[in-house]
C-alpha cells in the first residue's frame, strides 16, 4: 500500500509489505533521478530506472497470468442464486402460455 507514510524514499502505508530487491532499487533510482544535478548523470540513473521498471513490470505480468492460470483451474461454482421475485398474476399468466406453446 502507497501513499500515506514516507520512508526511505518509498512511500508505504500501514500494511506494508517488504520490498523485493526490484522495489529497492527503483526507489533507490527514483530518489537518485530527482536529486541529481548533472545531465549525463540523469540520463544514466534514468535508462537504469527505466530498465529497472520494465523487470518489474515483467514479473507482474508474470503474477497476473500465474493467477488467471490458477483461476482458471478453480471448479465452475454458480456465482450467484438467480433471484425469486413474485410475479404479477397476468405476468404469471403470460408465462404459463408461452410455455404451453
Amino acid at each position: 500500500m502507497y501513499g500515506i507514510e514516507h520512508s526511505d524514499g518509498l512511500w508505504h502505508g500501514i500494511r506494508t509489505v517488504a520490498l523485493s530487491r526490484l522495489q529497492e532499487r527503483i526507489s533507490l533510482l527514483s530518489s537518485k533521478a530527482v536529486t541529481v544535478e548533472d545531465p549525463e548523470e540523469f540520463n544514466l540513473v534514468f535508462a537504469e530506472l527505466r530498465n529497472a521498471l520494465r523487470g518489474q513490470l515483467s514479473h507482474l505480468r508474470e503474477m497476473v497470468d500465474e493467477a488467471k492460470r490458477t483461476i482458471s483451474q478453480l471448479p465452475g461454482e454458480p456465482r450467484a442464486e438467480k433471484r425469486r421475485v413474485e410475479r404479477r398474476k397476468s405476468e404469471r399468466r403470460k408465462s404459463e402460455r408461452r410455455a404451453s406453446n
